[in-house]
Order: C-alpha cells, then structure tokens, then sequence
C-alpha cells in the first residue's frame, strides 16, 4: 500500500511536468535592412484594375532610399520596431503589443498629397511645389498621374494563437495584422474626375489577414533566435467611397537574444521534483 501511494505521488509530479514546457516572452527586434514590405493600391473602373505606381516613378526628385541603400519608388519601405512572442522549442504566439513600424521611403522630397489631401492640384503643382507634398511611408499614382496618394504613420501588431514549430523551426504565417496607426490621404490631379475632392481615410483599427507561406525561428549560437515573418495581404478597403485593394507583400526579419529552456532541462527539473516529494512523502509516514 505504501508503495502505490508514494508512486501515486510521483506519478502526479511528473504529470506536471508539460506545466514546466510553457513558452518564455520574448520580444524580437526588427532589423530595417532586411526587412521590407511592398504595398500597392489597386482600384477599379468599370470593373478594369488600375494598379498603382509608386510616385518615385513620376516624381523623381523625390526618390528615395531604403534602409539597405536600393532605391525605393514610393511603393517599398523598410520596417523598424519590435514584435512580441511567447516562445518555447515546440510552438510561438504572436502575443500582441508589438510596434512594426514604416520607415519614411521619400528621402525628404515628400509625396503628394500633404495630410488631408490639401488644395485641389494639377499634376505639375505637385510636381514642382514641395508644399504640396510632405514625408510619408509610402507613395503611390494610379491610372499614371490621375491620383495620388500617400501612406503615413503606418504601425502594425501581429497577433496569433499558438503556431506550431516544425522542421527547421518553420511555422504557418497565419497571424492577423492590427493596424495600430495609418492614414491615408488621396487627391484628384484633373479637376476632381475621378475623387470629387481631395481627403483621407484612417486606417487604425483594420485586422489585415496574413496569407504568407511559413515563417521560420533559428535558435543559433549564443542563443542568438532569428525569426523571419513573410508577409501576403490582399484585403480591400473604402477609399472615399471607392473599393480599393491594399496589396502588401515581403518580409519582416528581427532577432533576440533569449534563453529559452531546454526541454532535458525540463524533464530533469521534473524529475528532481518527484524525487523530493517523494522523500518528504516517506518521511512523513515515518515519523
């Protein structure tokens, strides 16, 4: 009898081991030179796409430059900030409260239009009168020069349930991209043909679905933990009472230094547990 209790006890302590196996926080940090995401605005008339350019393309004075020095046309930037995890060897959750943060692409030329969409301009004002313009993550021009629009303040939090690490640490991109800040701001260069007037859309509050293939985390040396996050969103949105699609594409790359238990750590402290509650098990029935 004796013996089947204090294996009952064991038993229970080592049940509680998987408690011991749960992720650690880690919060990763963004590294801008390897991470870039590509957006494009896509509208439609009678029901023919018209894709967006980035404004570098028709205002070149104001192409600027990423963070790894490649030029940028208004439509790619690179990324700053950090993203926050719950981490273990076998799972990772995208927790919430992180900061992806845009960089500004117009290497202080600006893009059109100012916040608010600003005065009712022709093309060549914008062209020509830096007041018309101002520093954005993002800029674009549909159907050629017809409209333009800018990006800025964009920040994004991804946020997940718990995504299982598979061979060589790869995991399913399927988290939701919280917009925690962005505005949009769109003018008309012909006279108001095709947006009556210049103004803005706010984007915070838009959960962007994450369709990317799998995202990877390396545990390297000196635990050293590389994660790498895909990106692939098509969602559409309401720009002055227009469908249009918000097309993002590329891949957020951050890094951490963490120590993150090893699962022979684990069993080990199990085990030593059971052991000890085994003893005092037994010396409380002798005593």
């Amino acid at each position: 009898m004796k013996s089947l209790k204090i294996v009952a006890a064991l038993a229970l302590v080592v049940c509680a081991v998987p408690q011991l196996a749960s992720a650690v926080p880690v919060t990763f940090t963004i590294d801008p030179v390897q991470s870039n995401l590509q957006i494009n605005l896509v509208a439609y008339l009678g029901g023919s796409p018209l894709p967006s350019l980035g404004q570098g393309s028709v205002i070149p004075a104001s192409n600027g430059k990423l963070a790894n020095g490649n030029p940028t046309d208004g439509s790619v930037t690179s990324y700053q900030g950090t993203i926050k995890t719950d981490l273990n060897f076998s799972q990772i959750t995208f927790t919430g409260g992180s900061s992806v943060q845009a960089l500004n692409s117009d290497n202080g030329g600006g893009w059109a239009p100012i916040d608010g969409g600003g005065p009712q301009s022709s093309f060549p004002q914008y062209l020509t009168t830096p007041a018309l313009r101002a520093s954005a993550n993002y800029g674009w021009a549909l159907a050629g020069t017809v409209v333009l629009a800018d990006l800025r303040n964009f920040v994004l939090d991804p946020v997940s349930g718990s995504l299982a690490l598979g061979g060589g640490g790869s995991f399913a991109s399927t988290q939701t991209l919280n917009v925690l800040s962005g505005l949009t701001n769109y003018a008309d260069t012909i006279g108001g043909v095709f947006i009556s007037t210049p103004g803005s859309t706010n984007l915070t509050g838009a959960a962007l679905g994450n369709g990317a293939g799998n995202g990877s985390v390396v545990f390297g040396p000196a635990n050293l933990i590389t994660l790498t996050a895909p990106v692939k969103v098509v969602q559409q949105l309401n720009i002055s009472g227009t469908p249009v699609d918000l097309v993002v594409s590329g891949t957020l790359v951050a890094t951490a230094n963490a120590v993150i238990p090893e699962p022979s750590t684990m069993i080990l402290s199990g085990i030593g547990l059971a052991m000890v509650t085994g003893f005092g098990f037994l010396r409380r029935k002798k005593s």
